[in-house]
């Protein structure tokens, strides 16, 4: 009896996941056109020209309810459902979120076309033009972003001072591996951390946002990297000036040993020739 208890009890939870399942794929897209593939600038117009849905099953009979998104300004939907015969019912929404009842027994197929104008932004971001969805299931999203010139600017400038702040790092370590004594290296330390400093506030203040002083804590940044790099080219040059003079003092030892050689040698070779004639 528990066996049979348990068989019933799997049975009911398959059967209630496949259901689920298979009311949410009661529709899907099946092609769309226009739709936007770079990003949007503020107050752009956006139009999709139109995106088709379809039954999976002409055997449905049954409803199925549709909810519409969209993060654009002043929508107008566009509505037309179809079937077989080609008789069509066509609806026009303007609001931003709705539902609407898709009933299976008299259509197969929905068309949907959207406008608008792209919202207003602080800083770049990622929104749904389009959402179509049958419960938490999408069904259609069509997305991207939107930005403004300003904000690619600052964008631009920060991307920049994180590329410089980069190679000053790789030169530094450059000449570390070449073996520039770490006393010579400290005013380019001093200024990448300055760099990297500017940096970290110019992408703080991206985010609050605040354009205008996060391009200038990125040129901040950019600029702190170069004085890095620049002083980086000064210490090495002194570094091998160094190992020049030490190499001339070396070679000079060496060359002064090796005329004491001389002359000592040649002293005792002359005095050796004196004493024999003596």
């Amino acid at each position: 009896m528990r066996r049979l208890i348990a068989f019933g009890i799997i049975f009911l939870l398959v059967f209630a996941i496949g259901s689920q399942s298979a009311l949410a794929q009661k529709i899907e897209e099946v092609s769309r056109s226009a739709v936007p593939t770079e990003d949007l600038s503020v107050g752009e117009m956006v139009h999709i020209d139109e995106v088709v849905l379809k039954e999976v099953s002409p055997d449905l009979t049954d409803r199925t309810t549709l909810r519409f998104t969209t993060s654009l300004i002043d929508p107008i939907w566009d509505i037309k459902m179809e079937n077989a015969s080609g008789w069509a019912y066509q609806d026009t929404q303007r609001d931003w979120e709705f539902t609407l009842e898709f009933d299976h027994s008299i259509y197969d197929i929905l068309k949907i076309s959207l406008s608008g104008t792209a919202p207003e932004v602080g800083k770049k971001e990622y929104y749904y033009l389009m959402h179509i969805s049958i419960g938490d299931e999408a069904i259609t999203t069509i997305s991207a972003y939107v930005t403004t010139d300003e904000i690619n600017e600052v964008l631009a400038s920060i991307e920049r001072a994180d590329e410089r702040i980069m190679t000053a790092k790789d030169e530094i370590k450059s000449a570390e591996d070449a073996g520039v004594p770490a006393a010579m290296l400290e005013a380019s330390k001093g200024f990448l951390n300055s760099a990297e400093g500017s940096l970290g506030r110019a992408k703080v203040l991206y985010e609050v946002p605040d354009m205008g002083a996060s391009k200038q804590a990125a040129e901040d940044a950019y600029g702190e990297a170069q004085r890095s790099s620049e002083g980086l080219t000064a210490a090495i040059e002194a570094h091998e000036n160094q190992l020049a003079r030490n190499q001339l003092i070396k070679y000079g030892l060496i060359a002064v040993a090796i005329l004491i050689l001389i002359v000592v040698a040649f002293r005792l070779i002359t005095k050796r020739g004196w004493d024999r004639l003596g």
